[in-house]
């Protein structure tokens, strides 16, 4: 499967430099981008994400990359794996303990599979739809609704 890379890499990100330098030496085309701004356009046009999971796992639902994950500590791991299981994505665990090559086979299989990287897409965005904050507001409401009724 040819494979061309795009490298997203934070300002703050204290690797940055080694990130870029093995970037040059990699085996498929890759393209480091360094400037936040450029970040949205990149991501939406992607078939896979590879991502620290956090906020950028949502994000990634949200525009429908279906994506694979790891956690940067245990606990990050754990929600990781969660997150995974609702179908957006699929969890490596936690970073110091998965293997290159596990990541590699999760990694090309995904690649190799375009109506599973579809069905991914998908579930992210029925997942996070964008108007979470909406829900939460009503359900606000409707508690103190019914708090008043009871009072």
């Amino acid at each position: 499967v040819p494979v061309n890379v795009d490298l997203l890499v934070g300002a703050a990100n204290p690797r940055r430099q080694e990130l870029t330098a093995r970037a040059a030496q990699a085996k498929h085309p890759t393209v480091v981008w360094t400037q936040p701004g450029e970040f949205p356009r990149r991501i939406a046009g992607a078939d896979l994400a590879v991502a620290a999971f956090g906020i950028s796992a949502y994000e990634l639902a949200y525009l429908g990359v279906p994506a694979v994950v790891v956690g940067h500590n245990e606990e990050n791991a754990v929600a990781a794996t969660r997150f995974a299981e609702l179908g957006a994505a699929v969890s490596l665990g936690w970073l110091a303990e998965t293997p290159t090559e596990q990541a590699l086979r999760v990694v090309e299989g995904l690649l190799g599979h375009a109506a599973r990287r579809r069905a991914m897409a998908e579930t992210g965005k029925r997942m996070v739809d964008g108007r979470g904050a909406e829900r939460i507001a009503d359900l606000i409401a409707q508690l103190v609704t019914e708090r008043e009724r009871c009072s």
